[in-house]
C-alpha cells in the first residue's frame, strides 16, 4: 500500500456543486468543501461557525379597525360620523379657533372616542390625514391620550401637525385598560389663532392572532441613526391596514435595538413582497403597483407618512375602452392683410410652431394650400399627438382650426403673428374659441392604470421604473424638483419619459443608481446614458434577465439574480469590452441559489473584513457568498436555521428565512415557523455575540424559574447556555418560563443565554492524492491519519466522535465533553473518514453550542 499526504490550509471556494466532484483539476477543487453548512468562510482562508441570532421583537400581527362600539364626539365642531367612516373622500372639521387652547393644562380636544362598548384590547390608534384648515406655516403639537375613566389622562404620544396632510401611527401599551382615547392639543406653546383642524380618519385597531408577510427595508438619516424597517400588511381588504415598524440599532449611548414608531401602510400581506423603496435625506419613498406612491418624513424618532404630491404627472393616451371621451377643441383663426407668399407662427401655450406661409385666399388652389399648411404644421408641434387637427376654411380668410381624437384637449387660445412679408398693410391674426376639448389623454399612472413599482434618486433626478400599466417605460423628475415630471417643452432640466425596447422582454424589475444608472429587465440589462430629454439613451449590455428581486451594489460590482432564479450574477464594467458584462459567479455553487426573494450585502463590519452576501431561498433556506474582488475571494456557505424547537406528530417544525437587510453594518433578518396553517414570525440580528439561534440573553439569574422577556420561544424545546457551559435541553412553557435546578445554580447566579441550536458541519471534497503511479480520486483509500488546526474552537466531533484540542505551551488540552473550554491549537492523530471508500473526507461537526474556527486540515491516506 502506498501512502501520500494532502493539506488543504484554505477554504475560501466554500460549498461547491456536487457536479464538480469529479472536477479535481480546478483550483477550486483543492480550496472548496463538499459540505460547508452553517459556517462562514474567513478571507485569510478558513472557515468558523456562523453567527447566532439575537431575538429582537414579534412583528404586528394583521390589524383591523374597530366598526362597532365607538362613541365619537368632537367636542369643537365637526362631524364625528366622519371619523370612522373608512371614506377618504369626507372630513372631520372643527369650527372653534384652536388660539392658546392647549398652552399650559388647557386641552383642545378634536375629537374623542369611548370605547366602553368594545371588547378586545386597543393596540393602535390611527390618525389619517391631519392638517391646518389654514394653509400657512403654522405648527402645533398634538397627542393621542388614553383613560380608563374618561377623567384622568395619560401623557400621551405627540406628534406635529402642519398644513400638509399626514398619517400617524400610535401604539397604545400592551398593559393599559384603555376604553376612552383622544385626540388633544394640551401643553404645546404659542398662538394658533383662528386655526382649526381637519381629519379624515380616527381609526382605533386591534391586531389580530393572523400573520402578514413580512418585508424588511434600512432607513439611513445621518451617521448614528439608522433605523430597521419592518412591514407587515393588512386584510385581503379595500383599504387594508399594514403596519410599518421602525426599530432604531444601536448607536452612541444605546447597545440594543429599540422600537421608537409605528405608521400605517396601505399594503394588503400578500402585496407585502413587491413593495420597494428609495430614500434620500430624512425621506423614504415607497412604491407598489396597486398603490398611490408613499412619503414617509420622519423628524428625531418620529414618523409621518402621506400621499407623494406629485405634480405634472406626465399624460399618455392608453387609447382603449378606460381612456376619457375626447372632445373636439375648436379655434376659428381670422387673418387681416395677409398677403400671397407671407409668413408667420402660431403660440400655443407657450409652444412656436415652424414657419407657416400664407397662400392667399382668392382662389380655391390658395385657400386650399393655406388651408393645408395650416393643418400640417400644427400637427407637427410637439404639443400634439400624431393625428386629430383638421383646418378647415369656413369664411373669407377664415379658417376654423379642429383638435380632435388624439390631439383634443382643452386648448389656451391659440395666438398667431407674422414672422415675415413685405411692407404695407398692417397683418394681424384673432383667434376666438368655440368649443371647449376635452383630451382622451390621462395621467400616466392613476387609481386606474397602476402606479410606479419602484424608485431610485440619481442625478439629482427622481427616477421610476415601470408603472402597472406601462412596465417597460422609464420616468425621471425635473433636476432638482423630485416630485414635478414636467415634459412639455423637451428642456435640459425638465422631466424625462423614455420607453425600452429591444427584441427580448423588456419589463423592468429593478433600477439601481451606481456608476451610472443600471436598469434591469426580465429580458435584459441596460444602461442609462444622458442625463436630459434630448441626450437621454437607454443602452443594451447584456441578455440574461433578471428575476422580481432588488439588485444590490458591492465592490465596485451589481449583483443580481437572473430570471432562470438560479445565478447570481455581478454586472460590472469591462474595459476590455468598453461595456458592462454579467458575470456568472455562483457556477462552482449553483445547487445553493434556489429561486431567492431576498438578498442583502454586508461591506464588512467593525470587527470583520468580509464582504458578505446574504441570499433568503424560496425555500426558507440561505446562501452566504464571501467576496473580495481584489483577492479573487469568491465562496458561498450554506445557512440552515435551527429547528423551531416545536412539533407536530413528533416531526420539528421548521425555522424558515424570510426576509434580510443591513442597516449600516448590522444584518437583521425575520424567521418563520410554520406549522399547518398557523404561522409566527421572529426579527433577529445576527450576532457573533450570540451561539444560538432567536437567542435571548439574561444575566445574573440566581432562581430557578427564569422568564423569558418575549413570547417567541413558547412551548419550544430550547438549548440553553450558562456562564459558557451548555445546559441540559428543556420546553419554554406557555407562560414563557424555564425551570433551572439547583444543581444548576450551586455555583452561584448564572448568565443565561437561550435559544435555539444550530449545528456546523464541514465536510471536504472527496480527497485526491498523487501516488506516484498516478492520482487516487477514483481509487479505494482511507485516512490513516489527520491532523487539523483549529482557532479558538471547542466541542468538535469527526465522524460523531468527540476529539480534543491539544495545545503546545504546556497548558492542558480541551477535555472532551467540556465543550466551552476553548482552545487554539491541534486536533492530533485522527483517522477519520469512516475508513476505506473511494468518496472518503471526514465529517466536522460542533453539535452543542460551542465556538469553531477550522484553519487547516493535513491528510495521510493510504491507497489501495
Amino acid at each position: 500500500m502506498s501512502q501520500t499526504t494532502l493539506l488543504q490550509s484554505s477554504f475560501v471556494s466554500g460549498e461547491l456543486s456536487p457536479l464538480l466532484l469529479g472536477r479535481t483539476d480546478l483550483e477550486q477543487y483543492t480550496q472548496g468543501v463538499e459540505t460547508g453548512e452553517n459556517v462562514m468562510i474567513v478571507p485569510q482562508g478558513g472557515l468558523k461557525r456562523r453567527c447566532g441570532t439575537q431575538h429582537i421583537d414579534q412583528p404586528v400581527g394583521i390589524l383591523t379597525p374597530y366598526t362597532s362600539g365607538i362613541t365619537a364626539t368632537m367636542p369643537n365642531g365637526g362631524t364625528p360620523a366622519n371619523l370612522n367612516d373608512f371614506d377618504p373622500a369626507t372630513y372631520g372639521i372643527t369650527t372653534a379657533p384652536i388660539g392658546t387652547n392647549g398652552v399650559g393644562a388647557t386641552g383642545y380636544i378634536v375629537a374623542a372616542c369611548d370605547m366602553s362598548g368594545v371588547s378586545g384590547r386597543i393596540r393602535f390608534v390611527d390618525v389619517q390625514n391631519i392638517r391646518f384648515v389654514t394653509q400657512n406655516d403654522d405648527t402645533g403639537v398634538f397627542k393621542i391620550q388614553t383613560s380608563s375613566d374618561g377623567t384622568a389622562w395619560s401623557v400621551g404620544t405627540s406628534f406635529t401637525v402642519t398644513s400638509n396632510y399626514q398619517s400617524f401611527r400610535i401604539k397604545i401599551e400592551d398593559d393599559i385598560a384603555t376604553p376612552y382615547v383622544r385626540l388633544v392639543r394640551t401643553g404645546d406653546t404659542g398662538d394658533l389663532g383662528s386655526q382649526t383642524i381637519e381629519l379624515n380618519e380616527l381609526n382605533v385597531m386591534q391586531e389580530t392572532y393572523n400573520t402578514s408577510d413580512v418585508k424588511t427595508f434600512d432607513f439611513s438619516v445621518e451617521v448614528d441613526r439608522h433605523y430597521l424597517c419592518v412591514a407587515t400588511g393588512g386584510e385581503e381588504t379595500t383599504p387594508s391596514y399594514g403596519n410599518m415598524a421602525f426599530y432604531r440599532i444601536p448607536h452612541a449611548g444605546s447597545i440594543d435595538t429599540v422600537l421608537v414608531a409605528n405608521i400605517p401602510i396601505p399594503y394588503k400581506a400578500s402585496e407585502i413582497a413587491t413593495v420597494r423603496d428609495a430614500q434620500t435625506e430624512t425621506v423614504m419613498l415607497m412604491f407598489h403597483e396597486e398603490h398611490a406612491p408613499r412619503r414617509i418624513i420622519n423628524v428625531g424618532d418620529l414618523f409621518s407618512i402621506d400621499n407623494i404630491p406629485f405634480v405634472n404627472v406626465p399624460q399618455y393616451d392608453y387609447e382603449d375602452s378606460e381612456s376619457p371621451v375626447p372632445v373636439s377643441d375648436i379655434q376659428v383663426m381670422s387673418f387681416a392683410g395677409f398677403q400671397t407668399g407671407d409668413t408667420f407662427q402660431i403660440d400655443i401655450e407657450g409652444v412656436l410652431s415652424k414657419n407657416i406661409t400664407y397662400a392667399g385666399d382668392g382662389s380655391t388652389d390658395e385657400q386650399s394650400s393655406t388651408q393645408f399648411n395650416l393643418q400640417k404644421n400644427i400637427q407637427e408641434m410637439p404639443i400634439m399627438a400624431d393625428d386629430g387637427v383638421s383646418v378647415v376654411r369656413t369664411g373669407a380668410h377664415v379658417y376654423t382650426i379642429t383638435c380632435s381624437g388624439a390631439s383634443a384637449k382643452n386648448f389656451e387660445l391659440f395666438t398667431g403673428f407674422q414672422t415675415s412679408g413685405s411692407a404695407g398693410a398692417v397683418r394681424t391674426i384673432t383667434t376666438t374659441k368655440s368649443q371647449d376639448g376635452v383630451t382622451r389623454k390621462e395621467d400616466i399612472w392613476s387609481a386606474t392604470r397602476g402606479y410606479p413599482r419602484m424608485g431610485t434618486f440619481h442625478g439629482g433626478r427622481l427616477w421610476l421604473g415601470g408603472t402597472k400599466s406601462k412596465t417597460q417605460s422609464l420616468f425621471a423628475s425635473r433636476s432638482g424638483s423630485f416630485f414635478d415630471f414636467f415634459i412639455e417643452e423637451g428642456l435640459d432640466d425638465e422631466g424625462i419619459f423614455v420607453t425600452l425596447t429591444g427584441r427580448t422582454q423588456t419589463e423592468i424589475v429593478d433600477i439601481n443608481s451606481d456608476r451610472g444608472l443600471q436598469i434591469f429587465t426580465t429580458g435584459l440589462e441596460s444602461l442609462v446614458k444622458g442625463n436630459t430629454p434630448t441626450t437621454v439613451d437607454v443602452v443594451s449590455q447584456t441578455q440574461h434577465g433578471s428575476s422580481y428581486l432588488e439588485a444590490k451594489s458591492l465592490d465596485g460590482a451589481t449583483l443580481f439574480v437572473d430570471r432562470n432564479g438560479k445565478t447570481l450574477r455581478q454586472y460590472v464594467y469591462n474595459f476590455n469590452e468598453d461595456a458592462y458584462t454579467s458575470n456568472d459567479i455562483s457556477v462552482l455553487s449553483s445547487h445553493l441559489i434556489k429561486q431567492p426573494k431576498d438578498m442583502a450585502v454586508l461591506s464588512g463590519t467593525s470587527s470583520e473584513d468580509a464582504n458578505w452576501v446574504f441570499i433568503i431561498n424560496d425555500d426558507g433556506t440561505g446562501a452566504v457568498l464571501n467576496t473580495l474582488r481584489s483577492q479573487d475571494i469568491n465562496g458561498f456557505t450554506k445557512w440552515i436555521n435551527a429547528d423551531s424547537g416545536r412539533f407536530i406528530s413528533g416531526s420539528p417544525l421548521p425555522y424558515l428565512l424570510v426576509s434580510a437587510s443591513v442597516v449600516n453594518d448590522q444584518l437583521y433578518i425575520v424567521n418563520k415557523v410554520t406549522g399547518g396553517t398557523s404561522f409566527s414570525y421572529s426579527i433577529e440580528r445576527w450576532s457573533f455575540d450570540h451561539l444560538l439561534d432567536s437567542s435571548v440573553k439574561i444575566s445574573n439569574v440566581s432562581t430557578t424559574t427564569v422568564q423569558i422577556p418575549d413570547g417567541h420561544l413558547s412551548n419550544s424545546e430550547v438549548s440553553v447556555i450558562g456562564n459558557g457551559n451548555n445546559l441540559a435541553k428543556r420546553t419554554v412553557s406557555a407562560t414563557n418560563q424555564i425551570t433551572l435546578t439547583e444543581e444548576e445554580l450551586s455555583g452561584g447566579n448564572l448568565d443565561l443565554e437561550i435559544g435555539l441550536n444550530f449545528v456546523p458541519t464541514v465536510v471536504p471534497m472527496p480527497l485526491n492524492t498523487n501516488m506516484g503511479t498516478g492520482f487516487n480520486v477514483m481509487r479505494q483509500k482511507k485516512i490513516t491519519n489527520m491532523n487539523l488546526r483549529v482557532r479558538e474552537s471547542a466541542g468538535i466531533y469527526i465522524d460523531g466522535n468527540p476529539v480534543p484540542v491539544r495545545n503546545f505551551d504546556g497548558s492542558d488540552d480541551s477535555p472532551l465533553g467540556t465543550p466551552f473550554k476553548v482552545k487554539s491549537g491541534i486536533i492530533e492523530n485522527n483517522n477519520g473518514g469512516y475508513g476505506w471508500g473511494i468518496n472518503v473526507a471526514p465529517k466536522i461537526t460542533v453539535p452543542d453550542a460551542a465556538p469553531f474556527h477550522l484553519q487547516a486540515i493535513q491528510f495521510e491516506i493510504e491507497s489501495s
